[in-house]
């Protein structure tokens, strides 16, 4: 026959495997926490960075794929931009490149470009927001954006941090050295998320 005390403690255990605490020989379950599994799947870009990926962040693969996980695939090249020599660290999922690093030689991460669609920033701001929701207008926050051969992109900057842009999408007619107008903006989405911790000159859209 079952004790009577069984039945609490085995609630008590589902609890404590749930909620990831116990004090058991300071032993935690948080890994046990089906929750946790997956704690790595989101991108979420920050004021200082992605995760816990910084401008302290050697800008190597292995220091990246250690703070990122194993979610993507990982190749590591390096371009001129100037007389520098950048690296570039590149995270593909699908054979689609997912995110981007960028730094010195033998230095760490001053840029990282974020392309997943289910990115997010940590006030809230996901991939594929209308313009509209973010800004009024244009002017005075926004510019022309990366090159793209299928769509027009404007660059803008978030108004949470200075280190935190973002790229919109969208179709117009117009010529290229000009803005479009806000009302053509209003539907255009976020299809980047930009963090940069240099000047932009540095790097090239």
């Amino acid at each position: 026959m079952m004790p009577k005390f069984w039945l609490p403690l085995c609630l008590s255990t589902s609890v404590l495997l749930l909620s990831g605490c116990s004090s058991m020989g300071g032993m935690s379950f948080s890994a046990l926490n089906p929750m946790n599994w997956f704690s790595n799947d989101t991108l979420t870009v920050s004021a200082n960075g992605l995760g816990h990926i910084t401008s302290s962040t050697k800008i190597t693969e292995n220091d990246i794929k250690n703070e990122l996980g194993s979610r993507f695939h990982y190749r590591e090249g390096m371009e001129m931009q100037g007389s520098d020599i950048i690296v570039v660290v590149q995270g593909l999922e699908d054979n689609k490149i997912q995110v981007a690093f960028y730094g010195k030689e033998k230095g760490t991460v001053e840029k990282i470009d974020v392309f997943d669609a289910k990115a997010t920033t940590d006030w809230g701001t996901t991939m594929g927001t209308p313009f509209k929701d973010i800004y009024k207008k244009a002017f005075g926050v926004c510019s022309k954006g990366p090159k793209d051969e299928k769509q027009r992109t404007i660059l803008c900057q978030s108004e949470q941090a200075k280190s935190v842009s973002y790229v919109f999408s969208g179709q117009w007619d117009g010529p290229d050295g000009l803005m479009p107008p806000d009302e053509v903006l209003s539907n255009w989405t976020l299809t980047q998320i930009i963090w940069q911790n240099k000047s932009p000159s540095r790097y090239s859209l």
